[in-house]
C-alpha cells in the first residue's frame, strides 16, 4: 500500500485557540475524521494552482489509485460519510452527481499555500485506528519536538471526557497512549503534573 500524505494546517497542533474543536465539530469516529482529512487534502492539492473552490471526485473508491479503497467498504458507506462532511469547518457543500460527488469548499483552507502553515500526516496509519479519541492523540504526537506532552485539561477537553472523573480521565488517556506505545508510534510515555509526556523513535 503506497503511503498517502495529506495537509493539516498547524492550528491544529497548537493550544492557542478553537480551531482544532471547530475542526472536529460533528466528526464521531475514526473513519470519519480519515476521510475529512482526504476530501480536504484533495481539495487543497486540486486547487492550489487554479484557485477554484469547487472539486469533483470520482465515486470508483475502489479503484487501485484511490486511497480511500483502504477503508474496505462499501461505495455506498463512503459517499455517505463524505455527504455527512457537509458544513463542517471547511466544506461548504457536498452534491453526488451520478458517479461524481461534487465539493464546494472555502478557499480559507488554501492557507496551507504557505509552507509555514502545514503540516503533512501519513493518512495510512489512521488506518490502524478504530476510534476517534486513539486517532487524534495520535494526531497530536505527531507534530513538534521529538520529546514533548500535552495537557492533560486540553486532552480531555478534545476527547471530551470533562463528565468524567480525574481518575477515569487518567485511565482513559493512559491507555490511549499505551496503545500508540504497543503500536510502535510513540517510544514511551508517562504522566506527571498533569501532562502526558511522550517520545517519539
Amino acid at each position: 500500500m503506497n503511503d498517502y500524505f495529506a495537509p493539516i494546517n498547524i492550528r491544529f497542533f497548537q493550544n492557542k485557540d478553537n480551531y482544532i474543536s471547530d475542526y472536529l465539530e460533528s466528526i464521531e469516529s475514526s473513519q470519519q475524521l480519515t476521510i475529512l482529512i482526504y476530501v480536504l487534502s484533495q481539495c487543497y492539492y486540486r486547487s492550489k494552482t487554479s484557485k477554484t473552490d469547487t472539486i469533483r471526485i470520482s465515486c470508483k473508491f475502489g479503484a487501485k489509485t484511490c486511497f480511500l479503497k483502504n477503508l474496505k467498504q462499501s461505495t455506498a458507506q463512503t459517499i455517505k460519510v463524505i455527504e455527512s462532511l457537509e458544513n463542517t469547518l471547511y466544506i461548504k457543500s457536498v452534491v453526488v452527481e451520478g458517479e461524481e460527488i461534487v465539493i464546494q469548499f472555502s478557499l480559507a483552507l488554501m492557507t496551507m499555500l504557505d509552507k509555514s502553515q502545514r503540516f503533512s500526516i501519513c493518512l495510512n496509519d489512521l488506518l490502524r485506528f478504530k476510534y476517534i479519541e486513539h486517532s487524534i492523540v495520535y494526531l497530536l504526537t505527531r507534530f513538534g519536538k521529538k520529546k514533548s506532552y500535552i495537557y492533560h485539561n486540553y486532552l480531555c477537553h478534545i476527547l471530551h471526557l470533562e463528565s468524567l472523573t480525574l481518575p477515569r480521565q487518567k485511565q482513559k488517556i493512559k491507555r490511549i497512549f499505551k496503545r500508540l506505545e504497543k503500536l510502535g508510534i510513540i517510544k514511551e510515555s508517562d504522566y506527571k503534573d498533569y501532562k502526558y509526556i511522550f517520545s517519539r523513535e
